[in-house]
This record gives structure tokens, sequence and C-alpha cells, in this order.
């Protein structure tokens, strides 16, 4: 006989938050996913709540989108791997931990937003991360450059 213990919710909170690409409308996140001695009983995330707080004007909204992943198969067996907008097809390398991208909508220009994110499984939602990241929306018409957080542009136009 066989008994099997219920899945543990996950214990810790990915890491290595980072927003990589900010607009007016949406914001493009990133973290270190869980992998599994995040969890007892070895069960993996079935996906992670992104959290978005708005600080900044008072009284916008909060967004929560949960993303769940798509299970990939390497090694004959099934394997929780996830980029969210493409499933991986190999198992990293071991001691790699994958980096999971998010590019998220709908968000009010010139706002700014804290992120954090949680793992979830069957047993429910982790514990949200400690490490957060904080940002503001560009204004409303202005192009964004791909620029890296702490990069600034500044361009002078001479009139002769």
């Amino acid at each position: 006989m066989i008994i099997r213990t219920p899945p543990d919710k996950p214990l810790y909170a990915p890491t290595r938050l980072r927003v990589e690409k900010i607009t007016a409308t949406s914001v493009t996140v990133s973290f270190a996913a869980i992998e599994g001695d995040g969890f007892k009983v070895n069960e993996l995330p079935r996906g992670y709540q992104i959290q978005l707080t708005c600080i900044d004007p008072p009284g916008c909204s909060e967004i929560r989108q949960n993303r769940h992943i798509q299970p990939a198969v390497s090694n004959s067996r099934t394997v929780d791997r996830i980029n969210l907008r493409q499933v991986t097809e190999q198992q990293p390398p071991h001691g790699i931990i994958p980096i999971i991208r998010e590019e998220i909508s709908g968000l009010s220009p010139y706002t700014l937003y804290e992120f954090r994110v949680a793992a979830f499984n069957a047993a429910g939602l982790g514990p949200s991360s400690t490490e957060v990241e904080v940002f503001r929306t560009k204004e409303s018409g202005m192009k964004s450059y791909g620029l890296k957080s702490g990069i600034s542009l500044k361009l002078d136009q001479n009139f002769s």
C-alpha cells in the first residue's frame, strides 16, 4: 500500500526580481523560478502570481495575475519549466535556475507600482517575495527605447 501525503504550499518566494522594460501602459518583469528544494515532497510550482501594487497616485488599482506553468517533456518525464511565451523543451542543466519573463499590459500611464511575485501549487499560494522592485510607467505619448534601469538619456536640440 502506498500512502501519499498532500503537497505543502511553496516554502520560498521567487528571487532576482527585475523590471526590464517600461512603457506607458506595460512593463516586462523577470524573476528566478523556484526549484524543487523550495518545496517539501518535491512538489514544483504550478505557477506564479505576479503582484503589481499601485503606490501613486492614491486610489489606483492593484493588479494580480496568475500565470500557470505549461508542462514540458524532458528525458521521458514531465518537468515544469516556463518562459510564459514558449515552453522550454529541454530541462536546464543542473544548478541553472530558469528565469521567467512576462509582459504585463493594461497599466496606467505615469503611475508608480511595486512588483512582487509568489509561487503557487495545488496546496495554495506561497509567500510573496521580500525583494521588491518599484517602477513608474512612462507618460502617455513617450516612446520607450528599451534602456536599462539606471541609464538616462538626454536629448538637446539647438535651433539656430
